[in-house]
């Protein structure tokens, strides 16, 4: 409302911008710990079914190029030519791709690389983006609940990561993260059930 008015002097420009970045992080918190109790209450219902992961990836990814300059013009997506399929809750693996795409586009310094594809028993979600130097004690600790670098407080409560790796777990997966020569990478496996060729 003050903005609408007229442009504030400074400093009144300076505690506004300090409100807006507070509030703003407020709100990513508050949606971050909706997130955390939607994860822990959905342990109790969850009904699996064989998802088509394929289909539901391409449908997320349409989206975020659609609506995110960032992914229009930095994203590089691999997708499967044949349908492959999990066993799980759709809402659950969509939740689980926007969270790491989210957390790639939020931190990337570059490029980001998206990559589905099946071996062997797994399917494997790989995204790997440029990202400024992790050390491999921060690694150990990136899925644990609140943790969270420094410098990216304002843009994150550490809950992301922490309900990514409990949401997969549901999908009796796994999830690692790693960090090599400028790059930082989530890996996802999740059992296959079959790969239609």
């Amino acid at each position: 409302m003050i903005r609408l008015e007229k442009e504030p002097d400074e400093p009144i420009h300076s505690y506004l911008l300090h409100i807006e970045m507070k509030a703003t992080y407020l709100k990513r918190l508050v949606d971050e710990l909706y997130l955390l109790f939607w994860s822990k209450a959905i342990d109790h219902e969850i009904e699996m079914q064989d998802i088509n992961i394929t289909n539901v990836t391409a449908t997320l990814l349409k989206e975020y190029i659609q609506n995110s300059k960032v992914a229009s013009e930095q994203m590089d997506i691999q997708l499967p030519h044949e349908d492959i399929y999990v066993r799980g809750q759709e809402k659950i693996i969509i939740r689980i791709l926007y969270n790491i795409i989210d957390n790639a586009i939020k931190y990337s310094k570059g490029d980001i690389v998206f990559c589905l594809y099946a071996k062997e028993s797994n399917c494997y979600i790989e995204l790997a983006n440029q990202s400024d130097f992790i050390s491999t004690e921060e690694l150990k600790n990136i899925f644990e609940l609140f943790y969270t670098k420094d410098e990216a407080r304002i843009n994150s409560g550490g809950i992301g990561l922490y309900t990514t790796e409990k949401l997969v777990k549901q999908l009796n997966g796994k999830i690692t993260a790693e960090y090599y020569n400028g790059e930082f990478k989530i890996r996802i496996k999740i059992p296959l059930i079959k790969n239609v060729l």
